[in-house]
């Protein structure tokens, strides 16, 4: 018996170590390989408030992982090379686009393909399986849904107001709701973008998620319990709005706002978690046949703890995979990153006088507040005949990598709803098209125009802007652009870019664009 033990426990430090041997070289080489990929998530942590929950999903996925750490050492490694293999590929493509474009969320998207890409690759479809939801909650920590939620913010906004002018009349104050506009007796309130209550959605689910996974025992009690949450959080969110606007009623806009308004987000995010906790602790109460909860399911399968974590003559794949990822890693911090291009002119010598119009520098607009990083720029305020303004801002990247790039959600606010519109020129190197949008900025409003300038092309559209950086970038070796932003009050209307005075100074501007990124 003596020697029997021994025996065991000498198998079981050997499997160990087949494990750290396989394992080890991996996750040294995603780190190597991720790591600024990994700073700029952390720095999406802390400085939006969107996503501060992200410190916690990599625990609670390497939690959820560990809980079927046997199920998944119970399953033989099949690799599956072609489809691993394939996905691998596709995964260092996002990553060679992203890091040599200064696209991060190209490289978030990657790493998050890359995980199960490896393991399809080293142990195959079953294991694959065991693991799909750890792997899938950690699309949480990755802001790549940003464009869903940017089209969502504005029906949320209504609610918020309709409840909240319903909330008011109940009480007995007069009041007009007119879309997102609450029009009280003393004062007129916005439900802005930051008011929605989106951004606290995220978070409510991200943490409900794990919760019922781990307290319940059908997937139909856990939707249960996270439309709960995710239904009283939208409700707290509309009793907010009438919060604030009966506080704004009575002592002014000022109080609404800074630190009493962040607590008063504090007071919707921790409502939807206690609302989680509370629903899904009746719904644990209610008696089911069934057994298990959701993350315990697989102890009702046989484990059997003699399977090696791989099989013997499956090691290679492991050696190629750690091989792929030291390669990519050489290529990408020697290679990829793009050279720094300075601008065909200093942006402080922009021209004052264009054709009719006479300028001088105007700081109406913080550009390094929505372009983190910027190189050079400049903000100007133009008049024509003393009775036409228009404000122009130019921002200038001599080259573009993560957190400093023409396209980031710092500058969110700058294209919410925008439109584009053909602009006629007779210049090819006018913009040709801009996107049309509002401002709001230090309680100034703006109708605006903004397109963008990578190498020499004029472009509008995010998309547009991120597919011609990349392929700069991978067939140049230069990344270099900039944006350019005119906006008039809003009481000119937003056609008064269609106006011969103003198009004739867009296509100028364009056209020293064209000297600037060259």
């Amino acid at each position: 018996m003596k020697y029997q033990n021994i025996s065991k426990a000498y198998r079981l430090t050997q499997e160990n170590f087949r494990r750290f041997a396989v394992t080890v070289p991996l996750a040294l080489g995603l780190l190597i390989l991720y790591y600024p990929t990994f700073v700029w998530l952390v720095k999406i942590w802390v400085g939006d408030k969107e996503y501060s929950h992200g410190f916690l999903v990599p625990f609670v996925s390497i939690y959820l992982a560990w809980r079927k750490r046997s199920y998944f050492s119970a399953k033989i490694a099949k690799p599956c090379r072609v489809t691993g293999g394939g996905l691998l590929l596709v995964s260092a493509f996002l990553l060679i686009a992203g890091r040599s474009g200064g696209i991060a969320l190209a490289e978030g998207v990657s790493f998050l393909l890359v995980l199960p890409a490896l393991i399809l690759f080293v142990w195959g479809w079953e294991r694959l399986k065991v693991l799909a939801l750890p792997l899938f909650y950690l699309q949480f920590m990755v802001p790549w849904v940003e464009e869903f939620i940017d089209r969502i913010h504005m029906p949320f906004q209504q609610f918020s107001a309709l409840m909240a002018v319903w909330i008011l009349k109940i009480i007995g104050l007069s009041i007009f709701l007119d879309g997102t506009y609450i029009y009280l007796p003393n004062i007129t309130l916005e439900v802005a973008r930051d008011c929605s209550g989106v951004r606290f959605l995220t978070s409510v689910i991200a943490l409900g998620l794990p919760l019922v996974y781990v307290t319940q025992k059908s997937w139909l009690r856990a939707a249960f319990v996270i439309a709960s949450g995710f239904i009283i959080t939208i409700l707290a969110n509309g009793l907010r709005v009438a919060f604030v606007s009966i506080i704004a009623d009575k002592y002014g806009s000022g109080l609404a706002h800074g630190p009493f308004h962040v607590f008063q987000g504090w007071f919707v995010a921790q409502i939807g978690f206690i609302a989680l906790v509370l629903v899904n602790w009746m719904v644990c109460k209610i008696s089911t046949s069934r057994s298990f909860v959701l993350c315990d399911a697989w102890k009702g399968y046989s484990v059997d703890s003699t399977v090696r974590c791989i099989p013997p003559g499956k090691r290679k794949e492991v050696i190629i995979a750690v091989v792929f990822l030291g390669l990519q890693s050489v290529y990408l911090y020697e290679f990829a990153i793009p050279k720094p291009v300075p601008p065909g002119i200093v942006l402080s010598l922009f021209p004052h006088t264009i054709g009719d119009w006479r300028g001088s520098e105007d700081r109406w607009i913080n550009g390094a507040e929505y372009f983190p990083g910027v190189d050079d720029q400049v903000a100007m305020h133009y008049s024509l005949r003393g009775n036409r303004d228009i404000y122009v801002y130019v921002g200038y990247f001599s080259v573009q990598r993560q957190g400093k790039s023409l396209i980031n959600y710092h500058a969110n606010p700058l294209r919410n709803e925008v439109t584009p519109v053909s602009i006629f020129s007779s210049d090819p190197l006018g913009p040709g098209k801009v996107e049309m949008t509002t401002l709001n900025i230090d309680g100034v409003k703006y109708n605006a125009a903004l397109w963008y300038r990578v190498v020499s092309s004029n472009i509008t559209g995010r998309y547009e802007t991120k597919l011609t950086t990349i392929i700069e970038a991978i067939l140049h070796h230069r990344n270099n652009g900039a944006v350019f932003i005119l906006a008039v009050p809003m009481k000119e209307g937003k056609d008064i870019f269609l106006s011969a005075e103003y198009n004739r100074l867009v296509n100028e501007i364009g056209e020293i664009g064209s000297t600037v990124v060259n």
